[in-house]
């Protein structure tokens, strides 16, 4: 928690932040040091819902940030590959994420670690300042390779197209 806590890098001092508001947290490190950090929240502490809907059976990745010196290679791939079978349990059928549609790393972190994308949400915000979101399902036929925006999801059951 110190090395998380005095890195140089901000986003990775932010995950400490999601300790406190009690995410079950995992750590990718080497010689005791952490790399990589992942923490996932059940229906009780989701507050992304406008985002993406989270069903009482599933749980969300919400964050997973690699320490910038440890950052291209592949930490966090193998970090989401680990963690997400730990929490798809008796409780947890699924594991979603929402990945904004332009942070190519993310995508690829969790292509690499057999994810595949569920669906995409749209934000419209009014002249007043009112805010709709639009949830948009990928209907199952759709490739999971294919690039783009979108909330990907891993089951503990197989998935057709899930590697």
């Amino acid at each position: 928690m110190m090395h998380i806590a005095t890195s140089n890098d901000p986003q990775f001092r932010k995950a400490l932040g999601y300790d406190r508001m009690g995410a079950e947290g995992y750590v990718l490190a080497q010689d005791g040091i952490p790399l990589c950090v992942a923490h996932f929240v059940d229906l009780a502490r989701y507050e992304n819902a406008t985002i993406w809907p989270l069903r009482a059976d599933e749980v969300a990745l919400l964050n997973i940030v690699t320490d910038e010196p440890a950052q291209g290679h592949g930490y966090a791939a193998v970090l989401i590959s680990n963690a997400t079978p730990a929490m798809l349990s008796v409780h947890f059928t699924r594991a979603i994420a929402f990945i904004w549609w332009n942070h190519r790393a993310s995508l690829r972190a969790f292509q690499q670690a057999g994810w595949h994308r569920v669906g995409f949400s749209v934000e419209f915000i009014g002249k007043r300042g009112s805010v709709r979101h639009l949830h948009v399902p990928i209907p199952t036929a759709w490739s999971p390779n294919r690039s783009g925006p979108g909330t990907t999801a891993r089951s503990r059951t197989p998935h057709p197209l899930q590697h």
